[in-house]
């Protein structure tokens, strides 16, 4: 349940702010902040549905590139059961528009 408040107090300021984040040094810092393990040189746009309490299983590479809103999940359903998995963006990849990201997927090197 408190997971829950997280993700909703997640999503709030992240639309509160939307504008302000499509700077990609400001969508770098938010995503450490969240947990993330984002190299500052990455350029991420703005991700789509990233739960706060997930964010930590994210790692993007130095130099990757994301662009256009890119749906990562990391939560798996099976079953009655959820699962998360890590989803990396290895250096140098490029992740196009409208990608989604699986759990427990890999990107580029």
């Amino acid at each position: 349940a408190r997971l829950e408040y997280v993700d909703r107090a997640c999503g709030a300021a992240t639309r509160a702010v939307d504008g302000f984040f499509r700077s990609s040094l400001v969508q770098n810092a938010w995503l450490r902040a969240l947990g993330a393990d984002v190299a500052w040189s990455a350029n991420v746009a703005f991700f789509r549905d990233l739960r706060g309490s997930t964010a930590h299983l994210v790692a993007i590479g130095d130099d990757a590139f994301l662009a256009g809103m890119p749906l990562v999940c990391c939560t798996l359903r099976d079953g009655a059961f959820l699962t998360h998995r890590r989803v990396e963006v290895g250096p140098a990849a490029y992740v196009g528009f409208g990608t989604t990201l699986l759990p427990g997927s890999s990107v580029g090197r």
